[in-house]
């Protein structure tokens, strides 16, 4: 987490959702959570709410645009995931 920095936060906290028992707030201090939470929050709320807004009734369309979204944020996560592990092993 030293050298990776907010990269190394975000794979731990990504990190999280696979092993459950890990909470944020072992990982960052609490009010860097709150604050970082809240923001994260705020964006994923409003970027639904509009869609939903722009869609309409076609609500169902929203996993159509969202999913494609998701699968690039796992992806690079994942990427980002694989190249610190190589660097790691570069630097042995």
């Amino acid at each position: 987490m030293n050298s990776l920095r907010y990269v190394g936060i975000a794979l731990l906290m990504f990190s999280e959702n696979l092993f459950p028992p890990i909470p944020s707030e072992l990982i960052m201090k609490i009010n860097s959570f709150i604050i970082y939470s809240t923001v994260g929050t705020l964006i994923w709320v409003s970027l639904l709410t509009s869609t939903n807004y722009i869609l309409g009734e076609n609500y169902t369309l929203i996993e159509k645009y969202i999913a494609p979204i998701s699968k690039i944020a796992l992806l690079s996560i994942v990427f980002l995931f694989v190249i610190w592990v190589i660097k790691k092993q570069m630097k042995k």
